[in-house]
């Protein structure tokens, strides 16, 4: 996480999705769960892992040094589907920009032939609803691409035609 993560009220916490899209919404977390659902195994990985072998000799365990990695049943909404759902311009958007409700407000930009492949708006993990460390009440699951790619209490999707310039 970056900057601290957020105890979120799932009634009071709204997805919205603009940008490059015939109609932007902002989903409420119950319009979200109506939608068809996918769970799906997927390793996720921390870009610092192995760290230690980049000459950073700080880290006091194997688990800060090779354990920064899991693999988790993940059940959400494709996000393709929810791009279907506001009409994004097929022929002109090209990334999406994901942003988080962190302390950091931070954002990814993601190809959109990735966001259309097999990327997740994820609520639930391994059969519960996801922890607050862990991104709840919703987080992106982005097989392929490092952990911080993977926001966490994702709280809007902008669809554009170009990478953004994040601070991160």
């Amino acid at each position: 996480h970056h900057q601290g993560w957020w105890d979120i009220d799932p009634s009071k916490h709204r997805l919205m999705i603009n940008g490059m899209v015939k109609t932007p919404k902002v989903f409420t977390m119950d319009e979200i769960m109506r939608l068809p659902s996918v769970s799906r195994f997927h390793f996720i990985e921390c870009g610092a892992n192995t760290a230690v072998d980049w000459g950073n000799v700080a880290v006091p365990t194997v688990q800060y040094t090779h354990g920064m990695l899991s693999c988790c049943e993940y059940t959400g909404v494709s996000l393709s589907t929810l791009l279907e759902h506001c009409g994004f311009d097929r022929r002109q958007a090209k990334f999406v920009l994901a942003e988080g409700a962190d302390g950091s407000g931070l954002t990814r930009t993601i190809s959109m032939e990735r966001a259309l492949d097999d990327t997740i708006v994820a609520w639930g993990m391994n059969g519960e609803m996801l922890r607050p460390e862990n991104g709840y009440p919703l987080r992106l699951v982005v097989p392929g691409v490092q952990g911080v790619s993977w926001v966490k209490w994702l709280r809007r999707i902008e669809v554009g035609d170009q990478p953004w310039d994040a601070r991160e």
